[in-house]
């Protein structure tokens, strides 16, 4: 994406980063590299050599020292999100009655579920800045920003439910936005899923009749009467009979094709 690769050349420049590149440089007595430059191999410390893997720890531990580069929102999220996804649930709890602390259990697992992918995706983030700034010291190039900084989806599975998350910030491409959604809703839920047509929908009432046992005969009325179906009044006629068999004919498709859609919805993937 050109939004990636244009945002990342501009990470360099960024007031938020610019103290660590400087203070790595001028410890290490680094030059500055420019893409496509030569790339600096070999890291000295006065007469050691210092390893990469130390290296970029500690460009980790600089950048973790203050995460102000994170708007003041996605840090009180990163913060609020670390502290839920590691807590543990009151012991204070404990003294509620069966049904109202067994409520709050099932709660707060929610919570939980639904905070861990946040916080792990911030998490990521963080390492991802200091992998960037990493490579910038020794290639000149930032690289580009990960998608997942503008965008991610993700899918959540309780023990009743499947959930996808989606976030967005202004960054995404909103076409993208969409393209992700769907590949993590085909993996959670399949590729194939019945389209609800006008017809299938309208059927929705007949279908909810026959689920709460009315009898069929009040069904193929309802049918007739919602349908603006032309039915002579004369009940005896084979004119009628021969009218009201194919409403029924008619219905019953109608409502085989409506719930093997619906169970196709709603079958469970997990």
């Amino acid at each position: 994406m050109n939004e990636q690769k244009f945002f990342g050349a501009l990470l360099a420049s960024s007031p938020d980063f610019v103290p660590i590149i400087e203070a790595m440089r001028e410890k290490y007595k680094l030059p500055e590299v420019s893409p496509a430059g030569e790339v600096i191999e070999e890291i000295y410390l006065e007469d050691r050599i210092v390893p990469l893997i130390e290296f970029h720890q500690e460009i980790k531990d600089r950048l973790r020292e203050n995460l102000s580069f994170l708007p003041e929102k996605t840090l009180q999220l990163y913060k609020g999100t670390k502290f839920l996804s590691q807590s543990q649930l009151p012991k204070e709890l404990e003294v509620l009655p069966d049904e109202y602390r067994e409520a709050m259990e099932a709660m707060f697992a929610l919570t939980q579920k639904i905070a861990l992918p946040t916080f792990q995706g911030l998490e990521i983030m963080i390492d991802q800045v200091a992998n960037m700034i990493y490579e910038y010291l020794l290639n000149g190039e930032m690289g580009e920003v990960p998608l997942d900084w503008a965008m991610k989806a993700t899918t959540i599975s309780d023990n009743d439910e499947t959930i996808i998350l989606v976030m967005a910030n202004q960054l995404a491409n909103p076409k993208e936005v969409i393209k992700k959604f769907r590949q993590e809703y085909q993996k959670a839920f399949g590729v194939h899923r019945p389209n609800i047509s006008r017809t299938v929908a309208s059927t929705g009432y007949y279908l909810q009749l026959q689920k709460l046992n009315t009898p069929w005969k009040r069904i193929v009325e309802e049918y007739i009467r919602l349908e603006d179906v032309i039915i002579t009044k004369n009940t005896s006629s084979k004119l009628y009979r021969d009218t009201y068999h194919l409403c029924e004919q008619t219905l019953r498709k109608r409502l085989q094709r409506s719930s093997t859609i619906l169970e196709i919805i709603l079958e469970d993937k997990k």
